[in-house]
């Protein structure tokens, strides 16, 4: 598709922007939840969009390094070859998984590496494939300029992908079935497409059973108020809107290693023949006493190493982010990673193993050692001592 161009040019890395890109995203997703909703949005949300669609490709251009800026030329690249992604909605993700698995992979290692802290799913890759574009039609000439833009807006219809439905029609972001024996096929169709509801035709009795199986059903319509068994239209929900959770505990961990416990507290991480059974609980419990209700925190002891790990780990669907403090005796890293999704609990043995050790300087076992270990795709670390940060580092895999 040319009408993005060939090259993005961006510029080294700026940690101040990073503040910027959330608070940017936010406004996006305001913008897009509210359109979602009605199904529709006004020339004034698009302008606005729009607007803050160039605002957050200024942002990455500030905070992106040379790999950065491979991965969005890369993203470009595979666009000009598929005519259909320019119109891409992170809904239709279903669908792109199959088609395109390396567009859809690529865009969500963007989105991650620059949403890092504040990374709550791969939702935001909607706004920053929108930012990329942007990138890419700046230089090129007005018509093809204005088209691109055009394609910058809140969301996009499954149209462009001519959906096969049995038995049924798109309609803007509803799949529309004339009776309810056709909903299964239409429900999985809507999913795989990126619509948000299907619309059927039941009545009462019909539907009481669908009830069971899609709680999700809102009653839109009667079509015969007299009779007992009067036909009504109805829709089922297949997208969530409105539920995008603001996932960021790197603060919270932060303000844990920032904690100073009492001189008996601390002592009790060390192992000792007077702690064998108890190594670890009595800091683990006097911690827990300070720590803000309604957050999750699993614990891990590595004996060894005298560390006790208290984590926190969200999954968005192919991705987990965990956010950890790894607590050693007058010391604690916070730590904050994005990486694939594990079936397991994250181990953190051999985390907690190689930040106690002291044989090379920090940065280059976050580099060399645990970035691997973690496989992450981003990784936020800080290291405070006696309460005090001593150091901070952000890794984004090349």
């Amino acid at each position: 598709m040319d009408n993005l161009g060939n090259y993005v040019t961006i510029e080294l890395t700026d940690k101040d922007v990073q503040v910027h890109i959330d608070s940017i995203v936010k406004s996006m997703e305001a913008i897009r939840q509210d359109a979602l909703t009605e199904r529709g949005f006004s020339q004034d949300q698009a302008d606005d969009y729009v607007h803050l669609a160039t605002r957050l490709a200024s942002a990455m251009e500030g905070l992106a390094n040379e790999q950065l800026g491979k991965k969005v030329r890369s993203q470009i690249t595979i666009a000009n070859s598929n005519p259909k992604l320019v119109l891409f909605d992170s809904l239709q993700s279903d669908y792109w998984g199959k088609k395109n698995k390396e567009f859809l992979r690529g865009l969500a290692q963007i989105t991650v590496q620059f949403m890092g802290d504040d990374f709550r799913g791969l939702g935001d890759t909607h706004h920053f494939w929108n930012a990329i574009k942007y990138l890419g039609c700046v230089g090129l000439p007005s018509e093809q300029r204005s088209v691109v833009l055009s394609t910058i807006v809140p969301f996009h219809t499954p149209d462009g992908l001519k959906p096969k439905i049995k038995k049924g029609k798109g309609d803007g972001l509803t799949v529309v079935v004339p009776k309810a024996g056709a909903l299964p096929d239409a429900v999985d169709a809507a999913k795989n497409y990126g619509f948000t509801a299907v619309r059927f035709k039941a009545n009462h009795r019909e539907l009481a059973e669908i009830k069971k199986q899609y709680p999700s059903i809102n009653l839109v319509g009667v079509e015969n108020q007299t009779a007992n068994d009067a036909d009504v239209i109805a829709e089922v929900r297949v997208a969530s809107i409105g539920e995008n959770v603001k996932h960021n505990y790197h603060a919270k961990i932060c303000e844990i290693a920032e904690l100073q416990l009492p001189d008996a507290a601390e002592q009790n991480l060390t192992w000792s023949m007077r702690n064998h059974n108890t190594q670890g609980k009595d800091f683990e419990k006097a911690i827990r006493a300070l720590l803000e209700k309604g957050i999750e925190y699993r614990s891990h002891l590595n004996r060894e190493c005298n560390a006790l790990s208290l984590f926190n780990r969200t999954e968005f669907g192919p991705w987990q982010k965990v956010s950890v403090v790894v607590c050693f005796p007058g010391q604690r890293y916070a730590l904050t990673y994005v990486s694939p999704r594990e079936t397991s609990l994250p181990d953190f043995q051999p985390i907690s193993t190689i930040l106690a050790a002291s044989e090379k300087p920090l940065e280059r076992r976050i580099d060399e050692e645990l970035a691997t270990a973690l496989n992450a795709e981003y990784a936020h670390i800080g290291h405070y001592v006696k309460g005090a940060l001593a150091g901070d580092w952000i890794y984004r895999r090349d």
